[in-house]
């Protein structure tokens, strides 16, 4: 007996084989030139590089001292957290900013998290805004180049061994401490009961 694929592709397939009237060709895609030539388009363009613009950071009356952790979208999370950790750790530093935008945005919240759950007793107060980022293209096989202004999030994560104004928009307490992780419990299914 012959098997039947189930998956979606399959189904559709034979959805397909089974109409009377022959199915139509989507119209071909749209080119930016305007005249169908693609001249004009973005096509024969490159991203270059991505500027950010600096910006200080939203958490006002911050000491000189802080550590400002900026997330990248390639930023290695275990290298982040190592850092982070040991300047933590350190005797003289109460306060760590993690800072991301657009594709980095989840890893820096995966970041402070992390940190949240590994020290434990830390005040967290979040800002997010949107950040303008200048993308430079260039033409390939020219020297033309052409900057181009975008708008994406980005966040501020503050986490704190001392004590933050609760009232201040954004503001997490620390998480009380429990005796065991969570999680920690098994139990055996085998077991009978």
């Amino acid at each position: 007996m012959k098997k039947r694929g189930r998956g979606a592709a399959a189904v559709l397939k034979r959805v397909l084989k089974r109409r009377a009237s022959p199915v139509t060709a989507p119209p071909p895609p749209v080119r930016c030139g305007g005249d169908g030539s693609g001249a004009g388009g973005m096509e024969n363009f490159r991203k270059v590089k991505t500027c950010e613009e600096e910006s200080p950071l939203p958490f006002p009356g911050l000491p000189a001292g802080v550590v400002h952790m900026k997330v990248k979208e390639g930023s290695k999370i275990r290298n982040l957290m190592a850092f982070a950790m040991a300047r933590m750790r350190a005797a003289g530093t109460r306060h760590v900013v993690f800072s991301g935008c657009g594709r980095a945005v989840t890893k820096t919240v995966t970041c402070a998290e992390i940190m949240k759950r590994k020290l434990g007793g830390l005040h967290q107060v979040s800002k997010v805004q949107y950040r303008t980022v200048q993308e430079v293209w260039q033409k390939e096989g020219r020297a033309e180049q052409l900057t181009v202004p975008k708008y994406v999030p980005s966040i501020c994560i503050l986490l704190s061994k001392d004590a933050l104004d609760p009232g201040e928009p954004g503001y997490q307490p620390p998480e009380p401490q429990t005796e065991k992780p969570p999680g920690r419990e098994r139990t055996d299914k085998r077991m009978k009961t």
